[in-house]
């Protein structure tokens, strides 16, 4: 299957999704067929991907360039976590960060208050242009790997007049899906395709794993796994790359001693009081 978007389709904001064109497979040679077109046409605006569970994923583009991406499963957790990988002193300070967090969704753009916080970093020289790119390098990477991941997905456009004075960043898309498909092939080889990078591993049955490693192993282990921590976080927390992190924990998860389960996003400026902002403890 070929993707080609038709010019006057730029146009034409597809809002509905029974009107949004399906494409089965999304594979990387897809993906790079979808970003050429937009790139021809300089699209500017959004690109909505919607998995076929109904999960929705924003990116954010000026003239077929990636310049945030926002949405999907855990954005709030994957914002703390790439801000933490490159300025942890920034997110120290819960208070503060908290006021920094409102203060940035009051004056959000159209892109979202996390896009507003690291444009106000950048421009308080609280952070360099370069850790901000790194970041939503990190986002964006995540973000795509998911979208990789659902294999199957609807896409809507809703084009939108920007300003590049405005954005932080410009992101060849090929970049992004190269990288992506790195990811995902050592994912698939070390057969986890079947298992989410957000999911979060429980202890199921703690006296028989503690019967079946050293007590120094299972008190480590007693502490990473405490149901909270995604294999995302997991990976950042012990500097370890995802594949590397579940091959760790596989043995355990296929023994029936531990278990991954589906847990909350983080929740956001938007929905929740001051008290409520997401704990990045």
């Amino acid at each position: 299957m070929t993707i080609r978007i038709p010019e006057q389709s730029v146009d034409a904001l597809l809002t509905s999704k029974s009107d949004a064109p399906l494409i089965r497979e999304f594979t990387a040679v897809k993906q790079a067929e979808l970003f050429e077109t937009l790139r021809h046409l300089r699209f500017s605006g959004q690109l909505v991907l919607i998995t076929l569970k109904g999960r929705k994923s924003i990116l954010h583009l000026y003239k077929g360039m990636m310049i945030y991406v926002t949405g999907g499963e855990h954005a709030n957790r994957r914002w703390f976590r790439s801000v933490r990988a490159c300025v942890p002193e920034l997110i120290d300070d819960l208070p503060k960060l908290e006021r920094e967090i409102i203060e940035a969704a009051t004056h959000q753009t159209q892109i979202g208050w996390q896009y507003q916080l690291l444009a106000s970093w950048v421009k308080r020289q609280a952070m360099t242009l370069e850790q901000a790119a790194r970041i939503i390098w990190g986002i964006l990477n995540e973000a795509w790997f998911d979208i990789t991941q659902a294999v199957d997905l609807t896409y809507e456009l809703q084009p939108i007049s920007t300003d590049s004075t405005k954005h932080l960043v410009f992101i060849e898309p090929a970049e992004v899906i190269v990288e992506t498909e790195r990811l995902w092939d050592a994912w698939q080889m070390a057969k986890l395709a079947k298992f989410s990078p957000n999911s979060a591993p429980t202890i199921q049955h703690s006296q028989e794993l503690q019967n079946s490693i050293s007590t120094a192993a299972y008190q480590m282990l007693s502490q990473l796994v405490d149901g909270e921590q995604t294999l995302r976080d997991l990976a950042v927390s012990m500097k370890r790359d995802m594949v590397s992190v579940l091959g760790f924990l596989l043995p355990y998860i296929q023994s029936g001693l531990l278990d991954l389960t589906t847990i909350r996003d983080r929740p956001g400026p938007m929905f929740a009081p001051a008290a409520e902002l997401p704990n990045i403890h």
